[in-house]
């Protein structure tokens, strides 16, 4: 069996130094996405969440890493057709690729970490030839039984000359929040040179660490993501990977986002403002110095003991308090603030690989939203925080019988 120290990353992902410090410790958690089917099964295995700053390129990342096997071959829940809000979101990015990029029918494009298919599938309506490749099987499966032909393999420079070998090259390479849980991220990178195009784009998004930092969005770290991305380190390591990075624009997915676009040199590409504009910035708001996630650090204890508060008031009335979602960021969260069985009753998801088990923290159960209507509890906490207004708008009906509604970050408010 692996010792813990077998897991711990000593060295920088991005430029492959051994000068680096820890940041922040979040505590011991399990795999969030790890939901337990039986409340009897034995209790899931705790690791260390924290977090190192790299002091040569400012790169921040997990101090520890699990295999990959373990984190998503198996017991992979997440789905990006789930909401649509998220659906809407890779439609309308898209039409805008599309519109720049695409100028023939039978554009290949390639996605990594295309998941269920949703983003292949909208470029699919544009008439591009797509491919997919994903390491979740069962997720894989779900896409290939929809028609989007989806590899079920990592990604990487080997997996890279096999596709070259059968498809040949691709116009456009895209990824949407998966290149946060690559472990050799500068393979990949070769992987990407390896199949891209002369003339083509390579555009993914990746969570932003400054948006992160600014809104003590703490519980976006998690053991699947490996990597805390600003453009800064993420320009350099790119650049010396033979890539011009020409556009990064910022959006507010995932509890906020940059997309990043790259090309080949030999490209027609010209570097735009936007890249000198947001690494300025990064530096100006001390991103790449420690004392900056010191202070993120007593934040959090901060807004932990808001949460509490509110939680503990409601409980003490005998009170029903109900996790709405059971996103991994979830798992941070309860790890951090040492929530469990006793502040919550139930949970309730959206997402059906996820219903009728049971959270990997605290074991509590997972049912789908409609029992709400059943059980009209007292306070929801919103989990899935990003995607509160869409949640709140759905289930207007609750709030209307007095049901309230807390969502915890980036301050614990009550609506």
């Amino acid at each position: 069996m692996d010792s813990i120290e077998d897991f711990k990353v000593n060295v920088c992902r991005l430029c492959n130094q051994n000068d680096i410090d820890n940041a922040i410790f979040l505590g011991q958690s399990p795999i969030g996405n790890h939901l337990y089917i039986n409340i009897n099964e034995k209790e899931n295995s705790k690791y260390p969440l924290g977090l190192n700053l790299c002091n040569n390129c400012g790169h921040l990342q997990l101090s520890h890493k699990l295999p990959n096997k373990v984190l998503f071959q198996s017991n992979y829940t997440y789905l990006t057709g789930a909401t649509s809000i998220f659906k809407n979101y890779l439609k309308n990015y898209v039409n805008k690729i599309c519109e720049e990029f695409v100028k023939k029918d039978g554009t290949k494009v390639l996605e990594i970490g295309s998941n269920d298919g949703t983003c292949l599938n909208f470029f699919k309506q544009k008439k591009c030839q797509i491919l997919g490749i994903d390491p979740a099987i069962e997720i894989s499966k779900i896409a290939n039984h929809k028609g989007i032909k989806t590899i079920p393999d990592f990604f990487n420079s080997k997996t890279a000359q096999k596709i070259l070998k059968k498809y040949g090259k691709f116009s456009i390479i895209t990824s949407h929040n998966t290149l946060a849980h690559v472990d050799n991220l500068l393979d990949v990178f070769q992987g990407i040179k390896i199949l891209l195009e002369k003339n083509g784009v390579f555009v993914f998004e990746v969570g932003y660490r400054l948006d992160v930092i600014e809104n003590f969005w703490f519980d976006t770290i998690y053991h699947e993501h490996l990597d805390y991305h600003a453009l800064y380190p993420l320009e350099k390591a790119l650049k010396k990977q033979g890539f011009l990075v020409f556009r990064v624009e910022k959006g507010d997915q995932q509890g906020g986002s940059i997309r990043i676009y790259c090309a080949l040199p030999s490209s027609k590409q010209q570097i735009e403002k936007s890249i000198i504009d947001t690494i300025e910035r990064e530096k100006k708001m001390k991103l790449f110095d420690l004392v900056t996630y010191q202070n993120f650090d007593q934040s959090i204890i901060s807004v932990g003991r808001k949460l509490l508060k509110i939680i503990s008031s409601y409980k003490k009335l005998g009170k029903t308090i109900v996790g709405y979602g059971w996103p991994t960021k979830a798992a941070t969260l309860m790890t951090k603030f040492n929530l469990n069985k006793e502040h919550f009753d139930f949970f309730v998801e959206d997402n059906q690989l996820k219903q009728n088990k049971f959270t990997s923290v605290g074991k509590i159960p997972i049912y789908p939203s409609e029992i709400l209507y059943n059980k009209n509890p007292d306070l929801i906490l919103i989990f899935a925080w990003n995607f509160y207004e869409s949640i709140l708008e759905k289930h207007k009906n609750l709030k209307k019988c007095g049901v309230k509604f807390l969502v915890p970050l980036p301050n614990p408010r009550i609506f």
